[in-house]
């Protein structure tokens, strides 16, 4: 400031900076002015301004501007006449379109098309009257695709509440509204065949009921059992059988009309909705073409395989006006079937109902079998991929019936259920399993824990955690020596079902989720739980040789499952390109038919004792590194 005053100069400054009393540094606009007396320079008069607040906003500003820039989500700043003024980087990621060919451009320039008229016109009067719109929207990317989005729009007023512009943020959820739909078919449909599956036709049927009783017109259901498809799948195996089972699902759905539906309702067995149905003729028609259809050859794993196919028919509303009597009178048509030589197809009449009683008997002959000693439990082991030792083995219960052999739970535990068997039949197998680790303690076996499954939802969760405590101590064993096993969806019941896990776990028995991702439980509530070992849902694993969605899957799950701190185990693990896989990906434990199918107790002492799985995976991994060394040969 003396130098100007010296030279007789104005000097102004935009901001310099006063320490205050206090010691803090203040910006201040300066203008220092030179005193002259006679020509002379005498003095100078310094005037300074607190510009602190103008500081601050500047800042703002500019942090603004950076955030504006940075954000994830799209922004657009358009006039009154939705003319772009300005766009941020996530915009030009997301649409494809560089900053300067949209400034001053129409917002039509985004629209897809998919939308009418009625519905931009809803979204102007929400933004005109209470200034602010969101939904979602379809809009198009320079590249000519479309794309979903959610959007939500601003109005910017003047003072005088006049609308000056608008402000437009959006997010691309293409990659959401996927795995959306993902989820959604997990959930409707069977994961083998891509079928629906009981759950979704259920509600399916349902509606059709209505629709057929407003108007007055008939539906058929037609019920479709595979003939000896159990003897195929116990020749061949289960990859053998899983293939034909997609095969017949491919050709029952090619013989259907467009607007007629087809679901799996589990193992081996169909069931077909057709509406409006004109004539008895029809559906006589397309049983015959289902028969012809089935019954030529298929091509299963390299083989030519033949299978025939036996259908009951029923119609609404001779046959019955609900679902549950429906597919009961269908069931009992397709049975009559079979007894009539397999490969036809019969229709239920009122005199089939006494048939139809009796085979569901079966459902009252549980009671006598538990009774009698029907039941019988074999044991799968698991195998830790680490170092190919079994760690346990899971229990799985049969029914020896006297004239219908060995039954699979999915023959019998639906009928346990709705005779309310369900209980009993829980304890037997808690108590059988408990007798027999005792045994096999007694003979110097440690199999590592045994897996037993659980429903928790036909117990109170008192009553379950006292017979589970009173089963394990009369046998005597510890609940350490037990692991149950419940669904994915079991995590997701009240608060009372939570506070048993954590009760159970806390006197010693190990909680694991088998079927994993094949529910949609809360992943927030699986950490929460005290459970070790999330089990991989089978239908995953199957196609993992062949299918990158489900390999992706996979990986995730395994990932997560170590983030969470828990074990990853596959389930229905047969072939050594799986093995490979999990290896790669980290999976912790495998359990399927390629170490072992379940077996009879009397087996597990030699799975226990010998090295099979160990000297299998050594293999494996040597296979691994010679093709990797054979790799980088050849690089």
């Amino acid at each position: 400031m003396r130098l100007c005053a010296n030279r007789g100069e104005t000097y102004r400054s935009d901001q310099e900076s006063f320490r205050h009393k206090d010691g803090r540094l203040i910006p201040v606009s300066l203008t220092g002015s030179p005193l002259r007396e006679e020509g002379e320079v005498t003095g100078t008069v310094v005037l300074f301004r607190d510009i602190s607040a103008e500081v601050e906003t500047r800042i703002r500003l500019r942090q603004a501007e950076i955030a504006f820039s940075h954000l994830a989500e799209a922004v657009v700043v358009t006039d009154a006449n939705a003319r772009i003024q300005a766009v941020n980087h996530a915009f030009t990621q997301i649409t494809g379109y560089r900053e300067e060919e949209v400034l001053g451009q129409n917002t039509r320039i985004l629209a897809s098309g998919r939308h009418d008229d009625r519905f931009y016109e809803q979204m102007w009067e929400a933004l005109r009257g209470v200034g602010y719109w969101d939904g979602e929207v379809w809009n198009r990317r320079k590249s000519g695709e479309t794309y979903p989005e959610i959007l939500k729009i601003t109005a910017v007023r003047d003072k005088d509440q006049a609308i000056v512009g608008f402000v437009s943020v959006f997010s691309d959820i293409t990659e959401l509204r996927a795995k959306e739909e993902r989820l959604r078919h997990l959930a409707y449909h069977d994961q083998l065949t891509g079928l629906y599956n009981r759950n979704a036709f259920l509600h399916i049927f349902e509606h059709a009921l209505h629709r057929a009783q407003d108007r007055q017109v008939r539906l058929a259901l037609l019920y479709l059992d595979l003939d000896r498809f159990k003897r195929i799948n116990d020749t061949l195996g289960h990859v053998a059988g899983d293939g034909l089972l997609k095969a017949v699902a491919r050709r029952i759905r090619a013989a259907l009309r467009v607007q007629d539906e087809v679901a799996r309702l589990g193992g081996d067995e169909f069931v077909i909705l057709i509406e409006d149905i004109d004539e008895q003729a029809a559906t006589a028609r397309l049983a015959h073409s289902l028969l012809e259809a089935i019954r030529a050859p298929l091509e299963v794993e390299g083989q030519s395989l033949y299978v025939t196919v036996s259908i009951g028919v029923c119609v609404f509303p001779e046959d019955g006006t609900d679902p549950t009597t429906l597919l009961k009178n269908a069931d009992a048509a397709m049975y009559l079937a079979k007894q009539s030589g397999r490969d036809s197809y019969r229709y239920f009449t009122a005199a089939m109902a006494h048939d139809a009683d009796a085979r569901f008997a079966l459902e009252t002959s549980l009671r006598p079998a538990l009774e009698a000693g029907q039941m019988r439990i074999l044991y799968q082991p698991k195998l830790a991929l680490a170092d190919g030792q079994v760690i346990g083995v899971e229990a799985l219960v049969r029914w020896q019936h006297p004239s219908e052999g060995l039954l699979a739970p999915d023959r019998f535990l639906g009928a346990a259920g709705e005779t309310g068997l369900m209980q009993p039949l829980t304890q037997w197998v808690i108590a059988e399993v408990s007798r027999q680790c005792a045994r096999w303690r007694g003979e110097g076996i440690e199999v590592g824990r045994i897996a037993c499954n659980l429903d928790a939802g036909i117990y109170h969760p008192a009553a379950l955690e006292t017979m589970l405590l009173e089963t394990v101590a009369a046998a005597g064993i510890t609940p350490a020596d037990i692991e149950l096993e419940i669904l994915e969806t079991g995590v997701l019941r009240d608060l009372s079902s939570q506070v048993l896990w954590h009760r159970l776990v806390a006197h010693g028995f190990d909680l694991s989720i088998d079927d994993f991702g094949a529910g949609e439980s809360s992943l927030t509530r699986i950490k929460e739980l005290p459970v070790r070992t999330l089990k991989i849902d089978q239908g995953f694993v199957r196609d993992l040789e062949t299918n990158a969605e489900d390999r992706s899957i996979v990986h995730t799950i395994i990932a997560m499952t170590r983030t969470l701190g828990k074990q990853a185990l596959a389930e229905g693990v047969e072939t050594d390109a799986q093995v490979r896989f999990l290896l790669e990906a980290g999976c912790d434990a495998i359990q399927g038919y390629w170490f072992s199918p379940p077996v009879p107790p009397e087996a597990i002492p030699d799975l226990v004792r010998g090295h099979q799985g160990r000297d299998r995976l050594a293999a494996l991994r040597q296979a691994r590194t010679l093709g990797r060394r054979d790799q980088a040969a050849a690089i």
